[in-house]
């Protein structure tokens, strides 16, 4: 028995479930649409429509589609825009009616019928064709009366309707200035009163023929692509233009002609002419087009209006990541140089070094990120020679495939840009081959323009402090103090050892880095007595376990001008140098070793 009852409560239970899907979820959604359906003010399909008639104030426009494309056939024979005519027909076909007013009306006046505001012919191949008509708001309620052919029922519709039919042929059209896809042009030709230039796309960038011979600035003409490709007309002066009235517009003689070439061979040629004051902005035409339409004048401030605005700006147009050798050379100053084997970077003139890697990224950095202020003539003295040596795209070890050599000119004056404005101090920078100098503001140039020290590694001293095993400081008495490591902790030979001594010193030791570099010397070494290092205040040694990490002289203080010093001289190692360093190594050593002697 008690089988049996479970066997009746799961089957009323799938009885219960299914009632529920079929009818309050299935019979829901078909509910729904029914009400949807029933509500619609007419009855059709989007994809029936073949055609169109709008009668409004503005006019009566025809439109005829096929598949997907739209075609104005009156007043005028011209391009439709798809997406408007495709978003009237959707608002017909979903517009709603709120509530029937009359049936069989016999006198459609007072509801603004007789004269409808809107009328909508639409048109479905062989099938019947649909009219819909609005007329007047409503008193009250926010809605419009509508009709649907000749039926005589007037109905309550939303006033919304009104605007999203009310469309006019100027909205209706396409108002594109240019059809073209911008990246796909490969040739710019402009012929003005201002400027003649032919420019061609190549290697992703642009170069020029016209007005002169070489790189082209390429957000500069890709930016003018896009906002012809992307304008639209504010405005249309005439859909049946003659040759004999292109003068009325100032297009028998156009101020320019902007012709865009495809990679297909495909041309697109845009004419501009004279002035429009309703609205403002200038005449405009396509080339073989029979209308002529107005452009806003601020489409005009996306083309070139001289020679300088064409020129590619950017002095050094490399990827920072092909750069491998940087040389930079002056009249009376040993040439520098670094040079990069994969990542890392080296100085290899005028003597090998480590260079600062945070310095040389700078260095690169500035001078990929050079631009001219403005352009002048070549030809002024050169200053300094800067040579970029670039390695093929993803090669870290290969020869030098290419070098761009740069003159650099004297420095001049520049008046700024607006009166009252402070004058700008540029540099003339002149790439080999160039027939123009770029004008760059020096205070960018400066930071190219570096010197040894600017690029060096300034570390002395870097060590890993766990490693160490002993340490080694001799004083001005020339008593030497050592300290070993132990497993856990420093010991002092002969002494007590406070917790930080060692701490203290090793602190300031490791990753001593110079202030200056005071001499140099490639064979015999200079009297040291000068900078107090024949007989040096302090000796540091450093030992681990593979030798000596750390070996620092200490000589005397360097003249701070009778205040406190807050340098003194130093040798490191066997290098063949005097540096300057901070004091404060110095300081600490001192008092260290004054508080063992207490």
């Amino acid at each position: 028995m008690q089988t049996r009852n479970t066997v009746l409560m799961a089957l009323a239970l799938v009885a219960i479930s299914a009632f529920v899907y079929f009818y309050e979820i299935r019979g829901r959604e078909a509910r729904e649409e029914a009400e949807r359906v029933d509500g619609l003010l007419v009855l059709f399909e989007g994809d029936e429509v073949t055609g169109l008639t709008l009668t409004t104030e503005d006019g009566t426009v025809t439109a005829t589609k096929q598949e997907a494309d739209w075609q104005i056939t009156a007043p005028a024979s011209v391009p439709a825009d798809a997406n408007a005519l495709d978003a009237l027909v959707e608002a017909a076909v979903t517009a709603q009616q709120q509530r029937i007013i009359v049936e069989g009306a016999e006198d459609l006046e007072p509801f603004g019928l007789d004269t409808p505001f809107i009328s909508l012919v639409i048109e479905r191949g062989d099938l019947e064709s649909l009219e819909i008509h609005i007329g007047n708001e409503t008193p009250v309620g926010g809605s419009a009366y509508a009709a649907v052919d000749d039926s005589g029922t007037v109905y309550a519709g939303p006033a919304a309707l009104r605007n999203s039919l009310n469309k006019s042929l100027f909205d209706l059209r396409d108002r594109s200035v240019m059809t073209f896809d911008s990246t796909t042009i490969n040739r710019v030709e402009l012929e003005s009163t201002d400027l003649t230039a032919a420019l061609n796309r190549e290697d992703g960038g642009w170069s020029a023929e016209a007005p002169f011979a070489g790189r082209a600035d390429a957000s500069a003409v890709d930016s003018m692509l896009r906002a012809v490709s992307s304008a639209d007309a504010a405005a249309f002066a005439s859909d049946a233009v003659a040759d004999g009235s292109l003068e009325e517009f100032g297009l028998n003689e156009p101020y320019m002609i902007a012709t865009f070439r495809g990679a297909d061979d495909s041309s697109f040629a845009l004419r501009i002419g004279g002035e429009s004051t309703d609205p403002e902005g200038f005449y405009a035409m396509r080339e073989g087009g029979d209308s002529v339409f107005v452009v806003a004048t601020d489409l005009l401030d996306d083309f070139p209006s001289d020679a300088a605005a064409l020129r590619n700006r950017q002095v050094v147009p490399v990827d920072r990541q092909r750069v491998a050798e940087i040389t930079i050379e002056r009249p009376g100053q040993s040439t520098l140089q670094v040079a990069r084997m994969g990542t890392e970077w080296s100085i290899t003139q005028p003597s090998a070094a480590q260079a600062d890697a945070a310095a040389v990224s700078r260095l690169l950095s500035g001078l990929v990120g050079l631009r001219a202020d403005d352009f002048g003539s070549a030809g002024n003295a050169s200053t300094a020679t800067i040579r970029v040596g670039l390695r093929d795209a993803g090669a870290d070890a290969e020869p030098i495939a290419e070098t761009m050599t740069i003159a650099v000119g004297s420095r001049s004056t520049q008046p700024g840009d607006d009166e009252g404005s402070e004058p700008t101090e540029v540099i003339a920078m002149t790439p080999a081959g160039g027939d123009a100098a770029f004008l760059v503001a020096a205070a960018e140039l400066d930071a190219v323009l570096v010197d040894l020290f600017d690029i060096r590694d300034k570390t002395l001293v870097e060590f890993t402090p766990d490693t160490l095993e002993s340490l080694d400081v001799t004083g001005p008495d020339g008593t030497q103090t050592r300290f070993t490591r132990g497993d856990e902790s420093w010991t002092l030979e002969g002494g007590d050892l406070g917790d930080n001594d060692v701490a203290d010193i090793l602190w300031d030791l490791n990753y001593l880095s110079m202030v200056s570099v005071v001499r140099e010397w490639s064979d015999a070494a200079p009297d040291l007595d000068e900078f107090g290092l024949a007989s040096p205040r302090f000796h540091v040694i450093a030992r681990d376990g593979n030798g000596i990490v750390a070996d620092v002289r200490i000589g005397a203080e360097v003249d701070g001008d009778g205040a406190t010093a807050t340098s003194t001289y130093a040798l490191i190692g066997e290098q063949r140098a005097v540096y300057e360093i901070s004091a404060t190594l110095a300081d600490v050593l001192g008092t260290f070793l004054e508080g063992l002697g207490s």
